[in-house]
This record gives C-alpha cells, sequence and structure tokens, in this order.
C-alpha cells in the first residue's frame, strides 16, 4: 500500500514490487473510486506532512 511505502521512505528504508498476475474480478466493486481515492490521498498527505 502506499502508507506502507511512505512509512518506508520516512525511516530511510528501500521496497520494491513484484508483479502478481490476478484472474478476472467476480462479484460486485465494493470500492468507490472517488470517494475512496480522495480519502487515501488526504490521509497520506496528513501522515507526509505530519497532521496524522
Amino acid at each position: 500500500s502506499q502508507e506502507i511505502k511512505l512509512e518506508a521512505i520516512l525511516r530511510g528504508g528501500r521496497f520494491g514490487e513484484s508483479h502478481i498476475p490476478y484472474g478476472a474480478r467476480i462479484g460486485e466493486v465494493k470500492l468507490q473510486k472517488w470517494r475512496d481515492g480522495w480519502l487515501n490521498l488526504t490521509h497520506l498527505v496528513a501522515k507526509r506532512f505530519g497532521a496524522s
């Protein structure tokens, strides 16, 4: 997640990513992309600048 990457960077650590092949999604989407994306972004900005 972005939060884990941010923690690694702030603590001077390193991280890497690996490709994982996923199958097609079955069922309904549970995320609301704009609302959830906005909440994620505001949380990361607050965490980056020490507000949380």
